[in-house]
This record gives structure tokens, sequence and C-alpha cells, in this order.
């Protein structure tokens, strides 16, 4: 299965993606260059990296193509269907079989645009919602500006989302004293609590395991200038409780932005370097490559494709 890092809109990056391209093309040519002593086959594997960086960040990798997209697409993607668009959020499935676009429309009406790799279909929200893989709403915005589960439940004043970051399965909820993750049915049912000491990121689950992004110090080792490192915490939640199975500490990064459970793949920005820019990191093996910091989504191929294909239809 193909699947295309796709970028989220950022507005005033497009100022920067030039520079950062070719920035980019020089930072991991020289890495890779250090890396693997410049024999006739990795000269071979630096040419097609950097023409893959340089021409729209395309690269060779498990057998998939990774591909990053104009930074425009999904908002050309609402102009295409015909609406004034007020706002726009981008998300995706748990496979990356499907893009939702949410917008607000010309009359203020929550929308979302579900692209797949057979068809784009428009679909009116209750309000600014987080949707599930049955692309129902699981909670959303409701028009007394508070937090509305499908299951009929409203947070309290004292109780909010975090970042309103959910799977479509769990999300993060926090008050004054504590942030938990929780199940979508059953908010106040804590499935586990967030320690203080870290500084959660993101959730996404599979099965039975559930997927914890934070940033925190490393595991037994804490840095001597007290930066923060990306934290990945794996957890078993089949039996009804959680159990955790494994902590990974990834030095090199602080900020996530999408991870793919089927291929233990994940998209990080980069930390420390003169110029931002992506990494495309195996969490299995911890190998990672150089891509466009504007990579901020997994996607499949077939989705992609659709997604230009009507942004291009006249």
């Amino acid at each position: 299965m193909r699947k295309y890092p796709l970028q989220t809109p950022d507005p005033g990056a497009l100022t920067r993606m030039a520079l950062n391209r070719t920035c980019l093309c020089l930072i991991a040519g020289i890495r890779l260059v250090k890396r693997l002593m410049l024999s006739r086959h990795c000269i071979g594997l630096l040419c097609c990296m950097l023409l893959a960086g340089c021409a729209g960040a395309k690269t060779l990798r498990k057998g998939r193509d990774i591909s990053c997209r104009l930074l425009d697409e999904p908002g050309k993607l609402i102009q295409k269907l015909g609406y004034g668009a007020t706002t726009l959020s981008v998300s995706r499935s748990s496979t990356g079989d499907r893009l939702f676009v949410q917008f607000r429309d010309a009359s203020h009406v929550s929308r979302v645009a579900i692209v797949s790799s057979d068809n784009v279909r428009v679909v009116e929200l209750p309000g600014q919602s987080r949707l599930n893989d049955q692309e129902r709403p699981v909670f959303w915005i409701n028009d007394a500006k508070a937090i509305q589960f499908a299951s009929g439940y409203t947070l309290p004043k004292n109780m909010h989302t975090r970042n309103f970051i959910s799977d479509g399965r769990f999300v993060a909820l926090y008050d004054s004293n504590h942030l938990w993750i929780a199940r979508v049915e059953s908010p106040l049912d804590e499935v586990l609590v967030i320690p203080s000491h870290l500084f959660f990121e993101k959730l996404f689950s599979s099965g039975n395991k559930l997927y914890i992004f934070a940033a925190g110090q490393p595991e037994g080792n804490p840095r001597r200038d007290r930066r923060n490192v990306l934290k990945k915490y794996e957890y078993d939640i089949g039996s009804g409780s959680s159990k955790l199975l494994g902590v990974q500490d990834f030095d090199f990064t602080v900020s996530l932005s999408d991870f793919d459970p089927a291929t233990n793949q994940m998209l990080a920005r980069s930390l420390g370097d003169m110029f931002t820019h992506g990494w495309l990191v195996d969490a299995t093996t911890g190998r990672r490559d150089a891509v466009s910091g504007l990579c901020e989504i997994f996607l499949e191929e077939g989705v992609v494709r659709r997604l230009r294909s009507k942004i291009q239809e006249r």
C-alpha cells in the first residue's frame, strides 16, 4: 500500500518553500555522502534523492513512493467545489484511504470534503468536528460553543479537548488537574493519564494498540541542556486497561507531524538545524531520511491522485 505525505496549509510558508527545498537538497546530499562514502551505488542513490527532493520531494522507501504536494491543494479543492471557505482543517482516516478537508462556507455552515480514490463528496457537519473511519462526527463544537459528543454528552465548562486531538476512536481531554486519554464513547472514563512532566502532542490507535507521542526528557538519561526530545509510548489496551509495552526516544526531533501504525513510520520536524526540514522516520529500525518540512500527513496514492485530478478538472 502506497501512502503519500501531504502538507496542510501554512500561511507564510510559500515564501520559504524554495529556499527550504534548496537547503534540503544540500543537507540530504552532505549526509548521504558522509554515511555512504560515495561508492558507485551510493552516487546513484544520492542523485535519486537530490532529484526527488528538488522536484517534489520524492523518495523510494519500502516499495512506497513518498511525495510532498503543493501547500494550497486543499484550499484549491474547496474553491473548485464552488465554496467560499472561511476556515480550513485537514485530517485523514486511520489508514490514509480518505482525506477530510473541513471548512465553513459563506453561510457559516460547517462542511467536510471527503476525498477517496473513487470520488470527492461534500457532507454537512453539525459544527467543527472530528470524524471516525465511518465518516461520522464523534464530537463537535455545538451552537453554544461547547464540545458535544455523539453519545449525547457535553463537556462542562471546566473540561476541554487538548487542541481537538483525536483519531476518531480516542480523544485527549484535560481539566485544571490533569490530562487524560478516553474513548470517544465515554469521555469521562480514563484509559490512561498523561504525566504532568510530558508535553502531549498526538495520539494514534490501531486495533488493540494505542500510541502516544509527547515531548520530554530521554528515559533514564536526562539531557544536560534539559532540551526535550520526542517520545513514543506504545500501549496495549485490549484487556480493558492500558499496559505500557515500550517507550522510544527520538533525540533528533521534538515535533511529530504524523504517524502510520501499519508501517511504524512517522513524519517529524528536524531539531537543531539551521533550516528546518522534515524527517521520514522508520521507528522500527531508527533510519531516517530528510524530506520537505512541509510534509505533514500520510495518504494513499489513489487519494492524492483523486485530489489533484479534481483540482485540475475543467
